[in-house]
């Protein structure tokens, strides 16, 4: 291993001490210093936040680590519906508990109304007919009685589907097919299933949802979103976190996820529900995630500046100092949130003596939630060149981490991946690898082995694709 430091000393980063004491608590807090181990998956994506999936292995390796808990467990809570993957922050899917499926749904409601209004404008696709492919969708899987494939689908609802040529094929939607069943998701009325109960690929059927975690009646057409009552905690699963239920009505919306011209009292209406969201979602990612700041919400959130400082000013939150730099050179920029309790419990928090190490997928929330790859790294590693990478390119560089990580207490100290062929994980650390440093990994590798079969990022992660970054990382490359 090249440029190694000593095994299990807390990192020495921009902000010293106390730069090494917030990645400490952030690792506590993501349940990855063990106080989470044996929880149920449900309470564990409640307590650390929605895992996010991609047709990786992310959601699992994220629940072994945090829990000890095996791809069995975790495919039977998907099948009783206590975990589900839905779109949701910024339109993209998520494994959430079943307490925060309505939740969900509603903060990534814009993405497929701006699908809508961008097929609208550009290829010619109106309302009305995905109102009837919508209609013809739901009757097709009523009398089915099971999930459907998309081909399936193509083939139940004939001629109320149609190809969008070769317009629609340069942007990516071939037919209408897609423009309907995310609407149809969105509004609660139908749900992905993944066609082998596994999550970490991404084939899937389509199912009718009933009850609909936005309320017991939804609407035949996908652009109809009115009549559905939504509670914030659904009727999808019981609600085993503690979390209280929160009541609002349905914004209603037009395409492009931007409120209908309505009389005052419907537009305040629907203005005060969309409100109400993104008040809910600030809620649950400071628990998550904080301290954090305005920056790092906007990203997981997608909202406009206006709307995140809106939706922040209601969980009552404190400012903290940054002890990372200021990112952009503003001098408003180096201030983190936290609740009070977050704020109080941090001052009295020491940062572990004893390494806690961990191999977790490189879209894991410990790094996600903030996505500021840089605070996970040690000055010194910045420089490391990037495993299978350009000539010149470097960690410090990057948004994402480039290949799975290896933490300890919330400092990247390592990289790695799977190789399906040897059967192994292939690694290279930034510190003295110790015994418990190796037992982590033996350990990750028999649950990879024996459960998962690989560990792809991605659902096009292959042997193949990642076969540079293996080789790097086999000559200690980073």
């Amino acid at each position: 291993m090249s440029g190694v430091s000593g095994a299990g000393e807390p990192a020495a980063m921009a902000g010293g001490a106390e730069m090494a004491r917030l990645r400490a608590w952030w690792w506590h807090r993501q349940g990855l210093d063990g106080r989470l181990r044996g929880a149920r998956p449900d309470a564990v994506l409640a307590e650390t936040g929605w895992a996010r999936s991609v047709g990786g292995s992310g959601p699992y390796l994220g629940l072994f680590v945090r829990a000890g808990t095996d791809r069995a467990a975790v495919d039977e809570a998907v099948a009783r519906l206590e975990i589900h993957e839905l779109p949701s922050a910024r339109g993209c899917t998520y494994v959430l508990p079943a307490a925060d499926y309505a939740l969900g749904l509603r903060a990534g409601a814009s993405a497929p109304e701006a699908d809508l209004a961008a097929a609208v404008k550009h290829l010619g696709v109106t309302e009305r007919e995905i109102d009837a492919l919508g209609t013809a969708v739901l009757s097709a899987l009523t009398a089915a009685g099971a999930p459907l494939d998309p081909a399936a689908l193509k083939k139940a609802v004939g001629p109320a589907v149609r190809s969008l040529g070769e317009a629609g094929r340069k942007r990516g939607v071939t037919t209408t097919l897609p423009l309907a069943l995310g609407l149809l998701q969105a509004r609660g009325a139908i749900r992905r299933v993944p066609v082998n109960g596994r999550l970490d690929q991404q084939r899937y059927g389509y199912a009718r949802w009933s009850p609909s975690p936005l309320g017991e009646r939804t609407s035949a057409g996908p652009g109809r979103t009115g009549d559905v009552p939504e509670r914030l905690s659904g009727d999808a699963g019981p609600d085993r976190t503690g979390t209280a239920p929160v009541s609002l009505p349905a914004p209603t919306v037009c395409s492009g996820g931007s409120t209908e011209a309505a009389p005052d009292a419907g537009r305040d209406a629907a203005r005060s529900a969309t409100d109400r969201v993104r008040a809910e979602l600030a809620r649950r990612y400071f628990a998550w995630a904080g301290p954090a700041s305005l920056r790092h919400f906007r990203w997981f959130s997608n909202l406009t500046a206006a709307a995140a400082k809106t939706a922040v000013a209601g969980p009552g939150l404190v400012p903290l100092p940054d002890p990372a730099p200021v990112p952009d050179g503003s001098p408003t920029g180096a201030v983190l949130l936290a609740t009070p309790e977050q704020a109080a419990a941090l001052a009295d928090f020491t940062v572990p003596e004893q390494p806690q190490y961990a191999l977790l997928a490189g879209n894991d929330g410990i790094h996600l939630l903030h996505r500021d790859f840089g605070r996970l790294l040690d000055p010194a590693d910045a420089d490391r060149a990037v495993p299978g990478g350009k000539p010149g390119s470097v960690l410090g560089a990057l948004s994402d981490s480039p290949t799975h990580m290896i933490l300890d207490r919330g400092r990247l100290v390592g990289l790695w991946e799977y190789d399906p062929d040897a059967g192994a994980i292939v690694w290279t650390s930034f510190i003295r690898p110790d015994a418990a440093l190796r037992a982590a990994v033996a350990t990750t590798e028999v649950f990879i082995r024996d459960q998962l079969g690989d560990a792809r990022s991605f659902s096009l992660d292959s042997p193949r694709s990642r076969a540079p970054r293996i080789a790097s990382l086999r000559k200690g490359g980073a």
